[in-house]
């Protein structure tokens, strides 16, 4: 059903359905002021650029132009507003260095919380109706596992995947990515 030999953009998004559907971790800034939160960063991020081999892999700048790069012109952030340093002026730096067109919309889901199904609908809609219009997606939640695993799996359930069958290619796209020994989706 969907095409993914090289299902890794870079070390920290993978490809869902290889050229129009991406998934991952927040782009933005990662540090946090919760000290939990920046020790998973930490752990996260060192395996990441131990991944990658280079410090410079792991900037706002350098996963969002990479996403571009290999596409993406709409990014889908499952994130609440306040909980990450934004990062649409990295967004429209990169685009504008690129000459592209790229779209940002945020459909917040508290962090390990479960949206309703109206609301899952309106975010598969979006995604389904960007991927008919030739606009790849990336969605992304924080570190890419709860929210952002559990839309990956109701895609992926609504375009042919039993439910048991869309958790294990999770399981099996996420491999190699940045923290994938961490289960996703969490929720």
């Amino acid at each position: 059903m969907f095409d993914n030999a090289n299902n890794h953009l870079n070390v920290f998004a993978y490809w869902v359905d290889q050229g129009k559907l991406a998934a991952g971790e927040y782009p933005g800034n990662q540090l946090s002021f919760r000290p939990s939160t920046t020790i998973a960063t930490i752990v996260n991020s060192v395996s990441g650029i131990f991944k990658a081999k280079f410090r410079d892999k792991n900037t706002p700048s350098y996963k969002i132009g990479n996403l571009m790069d290999c596409g993406i012109s709409c990014f889908i952030d499952l994130t609440e507003p306040g909980e990450r340093p934004d990062y649409r002026r990295y967004l429209h730096s990169e685009r504008r260095r690129r000459s592209l067109k790229s779209e940002y919309f945020r459909f917040p889901i508290t962090d390990r919380g479960i949206p309703d199904i109206s609301y899952m609908k309106d975010i598969l809609d979006l995604i389904d109706s960007q991927i008919e219009s030739n606009r790849p997606v990336y969605i992304h939640c924080f570190r890419g596992l709860g929210r952002t695993g559990t839309v990956v799996g109701c895609y992926l359930v609504r375009h042919g995947l039993t439910g048991e069958e869309a958790l294990d290619e999770i399981m099996n796209l996420r491999s190699g990515v940045a923290g994938s020994f961490r289960a996703s989706p969490e929720t």
